[in-house]
């Protein structure tokens, strides 16, 4: 037993060090494939679409701890101690990853005229050689009787995630936000003013076992609402989770909610090590 425990220890204290978010993650023919990079960029581009039709007239204008279940003995405690919260908490964000981009609208938007969007990650390997993670491309749309636009999911190409998989839990949940940036009149005018409209997340769901996301799921998301008229520039951040980071999250709360129940267990332990 005090061998076990010892091991643990030295389990959980090596794996602090190795949460760089350094990897690309995949999976292919039942096995999770690994890329290590150096770095990596993502790259939003703005395209002019033309609304080729008529506008509808209106009046308005205008988201198993495996090896890590070794150390679930240790983390029912009544005190934690502090490398134990730390390691569940650096290993959460190994099951999730975020990145954005940004850019400026090259021309003027509006109605008839609206912004495509297409979202690119890539990931540079060791060799240098290039990689393509991720190609999300949003389609505008005008909608509620043609007074406002939102983007809709039109494709999405997923080839690694920045967020860690298990060969068990290939899906990987996308939140897309989008920010939109309006100018905004002023009395002076060299001066400009800038405002800012959010949307809520558009959660995708998808899949690292293949690169082809199904269309007849991603197709159905569209975002929150945005007025279409003088858009400056758009910025969109996507957070990766893998639903695997729930049960960590839920070990976390277990530990937390029934600490006073095991408050003797730590030290036996203590006893065990010496």
């Amino acid at each position: 037993m005090k061998k076990t425990v010892f091991t643990i220890l030295v389990i959980i204290l090596s794996n602090l060090n190795c949460f760089a978010q350094f990897k690309n993650y995949q999976i292919r023919n039942e096995k999770v494939n690994c890329e290590t990079s150096l770095s990596d960029i993502s790259i939003l581009k703005i395209d002019e679409v033309a609304l080729d039709r008529a506008l509808f007239k209106s009046n308005e204008d205008s988201l198993s701890m495996s090896s890590e279940l070794t150390s679930f003995l240790i983390g029912k405690v009544a005190k934690i101690p502090e490398y134990i919260t730390q390691y569940l908490q650096k290993r959460k964000l190994k099951f999730t990853a975020n990145y954005e981009a940004k850019n400026t609208l090259t021309f003027t938007s509006s109605k008839k005229c609206l912004p495509k969007l297409t979202f690119e990650r890539y990931f540079f390997k060791r060799n240098k050689e290039k990689e393509r993670a991720l190609s999300l491309v949003l389609q505008p749309e005008l909608v509620q009787e043609d007074k406002y636009l939102a983007f809709k999911v039109h494709s999405l190409s997923y080839n690694f995630s920045k967020a860690k998989l298990k060969k068990k839990a290939s899906r990987i949940n996308l939140l897309v936000e989008l920010t939109l940036v309006y100018a905004k009149n002023t009395k002076e005018p060299n001066i400009l003013e800038k405002t800012e409209s959010k949307s809520a997340a558009i959660i995708i769901p998808a899949s690292l076992r293949d690169e082809s996301q199904d269309i007849s799921i991603i197709n159905t998301k569209f975002s929150d609402v945005f007025i279409a008229e003088n858009i400056l520039e758009i910025s969109l951040k996507i957070t990766e989770i893998n639903p695997y980071k729930l049960k960590l999250e839920d070990l976390e709360s277990f530990l937390i909610t029934n600490k006073e129940d095991l408050s003797g267990l730590f030290g036996e332990l203590s006893k065990l090590l010496k």
